[in-house]
């Protein structure tokens, strides 16, 4: 990358982490849901009845944050901070690359 883009990426992570972190979420919820479809993760079967724990669910990938935290809180919180420092990696390149055109 040159020499401006480490900036910009350490730019962007100062002043954009809640917009990272939701977009982490977004691909981790996506990835999780998916995973749901295909039934590679058992989960309820979405009706009426348990639309309200499935929103739940998706609500508790996005902000887990209610005790205790369990395992599987901790590790969606570390996937939603890579995949949001993946996609501003990510925007970093492209910048960089807009630049030196």
């Amino acid at each position: 990358m040159p020499k401006g883009s480490t900036n910009y990426l350490i730019g962007t992570l100062i002043a954009k982490p809640v917009l990272l972190y939701s977009m982490g979420a977004s691909i981790n919820t996506s990835i999780q849901l998916f995973l749901v479809y295909i039934g590679a993760v058992a989960a309820a079967p979405i009706s009426i009845e348990t639309l309200p724990t499935f929103i739940e669910s998706v609500v508790m990938i996005y902000i887990p944050i209610l005790p205790p935290l369990e395992l599987g809180d901790i590790l969606n919180i570390l996937f939603n901070v890579t995949f949001g420092g993946l996609l501003a990696m990510w925007w970093t390149v492209k910048w960089s690359e807009g630049m030196s055109r």
